[in-house]
């Protein structure tokens, strides 16, 4: 015999007959509290709804929030190294003492190449500072002058046009004068492409006779038992060897100076070559006029 579907009722019964057993009860309450879960449920999430719905109404009203971007840039801080050019310092009595002119970002000194230190302490300016820039009349000397009370600092170069263009380029927009004497042949400047050129090209040049460092004795490096005749020996060809290499030092800046003025003149000889040129062709032209009136 096949068993009926069971089908839930249509709607919930209760038996509500009085019981005079205790367990009678506790099932009628248990009965009661699963049959009023449902409705309880609907109620919950219909309130749930209700204030979805109203806050949705709230948010569609306001507006958007501005939300500024943050800010993602990377900074990289670049460390740019002076700039050093060999220069020779006009003293007072007029004579030369080898130094560097290093150039910071916002000042400038006259620098002792062996110690780095300041030749002078007041051999320290700021670009502010300068008035002018004199190109004197004497080859590959100038002078740079600044504001009273402080005096001019004396130099001989030939770097002179690479000097120039770095004052002008570092100090305040148009505040240095630069001024060429009569005779002295102008050059350009305030062009970044100037700064490219070598300026210690002669301290990197060695003769071949330069010790890599000349405060190392030679006989420093033999052992404790070496004979001192040896050590004195060798004391003395370091001597030697020290006064050829600044005899050759010598020799290699006046062979560079005569090189700078071979060119300076010959770039002067080819200009007076083509004021020859333009001269002879005038000198020409003319002639064949005279002809041509002697003809007619």
């Amino acid at each position: 015999m096949r068993s009926k579907r069971w089908e839930p009722p249509l709607c919930w019964s209760f038996n509500l007959k009085p019981s005079k057993s205790i367990a009678s009860k506790a099932t009628l309450s248990a009965s009661m509290r699963d049959s009023m879960k449902p409705t309880r449920y609907l109620e919950e999430s219909s309130h749930y709804l209700h204030i979805s719905e109203t806050s949705l109404k709230r948010i569609k009203k306001q507006p958007p929030p501005v939300v500024d971007p943050p800010d993602r840039t990377i900074k990289v801080e670049r460390t740019v190294k002076p700039m050093d050019i060999e220069i020779l310092c006009k003293n007072k009595d007029d004579s030369f003492t080898p130094a560097l002119l290093r150039l910071f970002k916002d000042s400038f000194q006259c620098i002792d190449p062996t110690s780095g230190r300041c030749l002078q302490p007041e051999y320290a300016w700021n670009y502010d500072f300068i008035d002018c820039v004199v190109m004197r009349a004497r080859h590959e000397h100038m002078d740079i002058r600044f504001h009273p009370p402080r005096d001019r600092f004396r130099l001989m170069s030939s770097y002179l046009q690479v000097i120039t263009n770095e004052l002008v380029l570092r100090a305040p927009k148009d505040k240095v004068k630069v001024v060429f004497e009569p005779g002295v042949r102008t050059f350009a400047y305030k062009d970044p492409r100037i700064s490219m050129q070598p300026t210690v090209s002669r301290a990197t040049a060695t003769t071949g006779f330069v010790r890599n460092d000349a405060r190392q004795k030679t006989s420093d490096l033999l052992s404790a038992g070496a004979d001192a005749q040896l050590r004195k020996d060798l004391d003395e060809t370091d001597n030697c060897i020290d006064e050829i290499s600044d005899a050759l030092s010598i020799m290699n800046d006046q062979a560079l100076t005569a090189r700078s003025e071979i060119i300076r003149q010959t770039e002067q000889l080819d200009r007076v070559n083509n004021r020859v040129d333009d001269a002879n062709a005038r000198i020409r032209q003319q002639n064949r006029r005279m002809e041509d009136i002697m003809r007619d």
